[in-house]
C-alpha cells in the first residue's frame, strides 16, 4: 500500500503543477501521522448488512484528517461520500480501492 501511495501522491503533485518528487521528503522513507496504513480485516460473512437483528458497522460522518486514505469496501455496500451536498454511495468493485483526498493535502 505504501508503494501505491506513493505512486498516487507523485500524480498528485504533476496534477498540481509540481515537481513529481515534490512529495518525497514527507512520505517516501518512512509513513508519518498524516500517512499511514491501517488494515482492517474484512467481515465475516456471518454479517448481514440488511438486518436489524444483527450488527452494522458504522461511522459518524467525518472528514479524514490525513493526506489521503486507500481503502476497499471489500465488496460490502455502505460506503458513501458527500459530494455537492448529498450524500451518495460508493459502488462495490471486485479489486479496486477507493481513494479518499484528505483534509491534510
Amino acid at each position: 500500500m505504501h508503494d501505491l501511495a506513493i505512486s498516487l501522491i507523485r500524480s498528485f503533485a504533476v496534477g498540481l503543477g509540481k515537481n513529481k518528487n515534490y512529495f518525497d521528503p514527507w512520505f517516501k522513507d518512512e509513513s508519518t501521522a498524516v500517512f499511514r496504513g491501517l488494515h482492517y480485516l474484512p467481515r465475516p460473512s456471518s454479517v448481514i448488512l440488511d438486518n436489524p437483528d444483527h450488527q452494522k458497522l458504522v461511522a459518524p460522518e467525518h472528514t479524514d484528517s490525513g493526506f489521503i486514505t486507500l481503502l476497499t469496501t471489500f465488496m460490502y455496500p455502505g460506503l458513501q461520500v458527500l459530494l455537492e451536498g448529498e450524500y451518495r454511495s460508493v459502488k462495490s468493485k471486485k479489486n479496486a480501492i477507493v481513494i479518499n483526498i484528505g483534509a491534510t493535502l
